[in-house]
């Protein structure tokens, strides 16, 4: 390979890498999808990526499942972000003692971007809940919100992604 091209490939995987955490590049998971796992977007309100005039994600409450675990849960927006501030919301588990065991992480990835935003800091406050903070959405348009489990390992248990539309409809 010439000298020029081995530049131009180094180059294109640096910038590709050089995105933050990616979901779509995480192999460690391939395993997981063949017992289950929720790895299909939940589609939520306002969120259809081929719609040319998107409307403002205006869901309260969203419902969803960790497959693999049998795990319910549902999340509700405590502050929705909005410009420069971030957001933040409550997760409510059916099992009051689901966190104990296990470590959950939440990420906003931008599909059609490429890119990911600033970490999401999930705190356990009480039995059966925790409170997600620093919440911020970097630009307009559709965002995978990806939620992951994870054993005290740090071996991926589960995934469930639901997909948001930028701008939230404000709160009323």
């Amino acid at each position: 390979m010439k000298p020029k091209a081995k530049i131009l490939v180094w180059g294109l995987i640096f910038f590709v890498l050089a995105c933050g955490r990616s979901p779509v590049l995480n192999h460690d998971t391939a395993q997981q999808s063949d017992q289950g796992s929720a790895s299909t977007p939940q589609t939520v309100a306002g969120s259809d990526i081929e719609n040319k005039s998107p409307q403002p994600d205006t869901k309260e409450e969203y419902r969803m499942e960790f497959k693999a675990l049998k795990q319910k849960l549902k999340w509700v927006w405590v502050n929705k972000p909005s410009g420069t501030t971030p957001g933040s919301f409550r997760i409510y588990f059916k099992n009051k003692n689901f966190l104990q065991d296990v470590i959950l992480s939440a990420d906003l990835f931008m599909p059609s971007m490429g890119h990911g935003s600033s970490p999401i800091k999930i705190t356990s406050d009480a039995p059966g809940t925790a409170l997600a903070e620093n919440v911020f959405f970097t630009m307009n348009g559709a965002w995978d919100l990806i939620f992951v489990v994870q054993d005290k390992t740090k071996k991926e248990l589960d995934r469930v992604t639901v997909r948001l539309q930028y701008p939230i409809a404000p709160q009323n």
